[in-house]
């Protein structure tokens, strides 16, 4: 049973050793995204919006895995599924989409962000999101502020470093309002 144990606490550091490197292999948002199996729809809207990511960008970036995008919440929301989104006829949708997940102002680590922090977002105009961390640092919440019908983007993996910006993979696709039907 020692053994077993003993094993267990190494395969984890490795498991966890790995996974840092990996994250500190990326040196761009691009390189992170393509490297990161849970992000391929993420990678494929951006690319589908022509977006052009500076390596030097120090942005925070709240990225939708692909079981987000997968959800049928897009659909009911805006009338048009992941899919639809990412062919050409809707790219300036696709663009306002994205720029809703992206902060330009700042590169913020999950340990930077406090509760009640509005963040303004790519997207002009558009209602800031609002931290709300539950339970210390375990649950960090970024909701929609100033729209009845906000989303709720649970953090599910905080801080991967790409270049000089920091992403949060996150549980939903957030909506902004001007995109809803």
């Amino acid at each position: 049973m020692k053994q077993f144990i003993v094993l267990l606490i190494v395969a984890c550091a490795l498991a966890s050793v790995q996974g840092r490197s990996l994250q500190q292999a990326a040196t761009s948002v691009a390189n992170a995204l393509a490297q990161t199996r849970e992000l391929s729809t993420l990678n494929a809207a951006v690319k589908a919006a022509g977006i052009q990511i500076p390596n030097n960008a120090r942005w925070t970036i709240f990225a939708p895995t692909n079981e987000a995008f997968a959800d049928d919440d897009i659909r009911e929301k805006t009338g048009l599924t992941a899919q639809q989104l990412l062919q050409p006829g809707n790219r300036q949708a696709l663009v306002q989409l994205l720029q809703y997940h992206i902060i330009p102002s700042a590169a913020l680590r999950a340990g930077q962000l406090r509760d009640g922090q509005q963040l303004t977002t790519a997207l002009s105009a558009a209602p800031p999101h609002k931290v709300d961390i539950e339970d210390g640092e375990v649950e960090i919440k970024i909701r929609g502020v100033g729209d009845d019908d906000g989303d709720d983007a649970d953090v599910v993996q905080a801080n991967i470093l790409a270049g000089n910006s920091v992403i949060h993979v996150v549980d939903e696709v957030m909506i902004p309002s001007r995109l809803r039907q």
